[in-house]
């Protein structure tokens, strides 16, 4: 069994260094017949990009029907995500080794980098902007089926005091975490940056599991279909907890890399992107809190009282 093990490994290991070579020899190649040369990255052929783009598709196709009531969906969903994740996490791993050991992101390559991630969180608020003014649509514009109110009568909306509030607390605990292992980092201590970062993204896995999970059960009288408001609401707070979701991988990989010793304190670069990135989801937290659970449950409040003495 012993042998059988070793073998495994050796043809394992022998494999993943035949596997670099010929990138490497592929790479080489590339670069060197380039007629111009500069000091970008000259990205060579992968196949990754691609495989992704047609699991996303699929993840997409399938979470439609999900949404259709499809008795065989599910299953296909989650089928659907792995296969995603796994073109996504050779990706990471290639980007990693360019990085790393072959040493392609200079500092002009990372500067540039830094500028398309900005432009990438403007796109997100753009999106969110979008979902929240959707919402002030019907903020506004109150219909009179409804009675003037922002849902129908009788539907009771989360109340802001509750889990909406613990998940504020939570996820500003969880970016000052992380912002302490950045600290951390920076001073060279791998062992205070390991706790805080552990310690930011178990606070990150109780907002989603423990909060946002327990406040969607807890709601029992609000649906997706119920008028615009409850579309518009959890829309908006699933796809918050997407980004959630997405924020907590994306701290994950930048502190298994960093503890790991592949990234020195004078490059985390990735580290701080993903905290820059935790941070974007902290703020949109909170103006989804001031929107859609202040305002709008005060407001509904206020003219469902109105409608009830009227009719008194």
């Amino acid at each position: 069994m012993k042998k059988q093990n070793l073998f495994f490994k050796k043809y394992k290991n022998e494999q993943m260094i035949n596997y670099w070579d010929e990138y490497l020899k592929y790479d080489v190649k590339y670069t060197s017949s380039r007629r111009y040369v500069h000091y970008f990255n000259d990205i060579t052929y992968t196949p990754w990009p691609f495989h992704i783009s047609w699991t996303v598709f699929l993840f997409m196709f399938f979470a439609v029907l999900y949404l259709q009531h499809f008795v065989w969906a599910g299953k296909a969903l989650l089928v659907a995500l792995v296969l995603m994740l796994a073109p996504i996490y050779f990706w990471i791993l290639e980007l990693h080794y360019d990085s790393v050991y072959l040493g392609k992101f200079n500092f002009k390559v990372r500067r540039a980098m830094v500028g398309g991630f900005l432009l990438f969180l403007v796109s997100e608020a753009a999106v969110f902007a979008t979902f929240i003014w959707a919402y002030f649509d019907r903020y506004f514009h109150t219909p009179a089926v409804l009675g003037g109110t922002l849902a129908p009568l009788g539907i009771e909306l989360v109340s802001w005091n509750a889990y909406p509030l613990w998940g504020c607390f939570v996820l500003l605990a969880s970016g000052w975490a992380c912002n302490q292992a950045y600290y951390a980092a920076r001073g060279g201590s791998s062992t205070m940056f390991y706790l805080w970062s552990v310690y930011g993204i178990g606070l990150g896995i109780i907002f989603v599991f423990f909060i946002q999970l327990s406040e969607y059960v807890a709601t029992n009288t609000l649906s997706i279909s119920d008028s615009v408001v409850g579309s518009c609401y959890y829309l908006i707070t699933g796809f918050h907890g997407i980004h959630v979701c997405v924020g907590l991988i994306f701290l994950a990989i930048a502190t298994v890399q960093l503890d790991s010793y592949t990234i020195d304190r004078d490059r985390i670069l990735v580290y701080a992107l993903a905290l820059t990135y935790w941070h974007f989801v902290d703020w949109i937290w909170l103006f989804v809190y001031l929107f859609l659970y202040v305002i709008n449950g005060s407001i509904m409040y206020f003219d469902t009282n109105l409608i009830n003495n009227y009719w008194r």
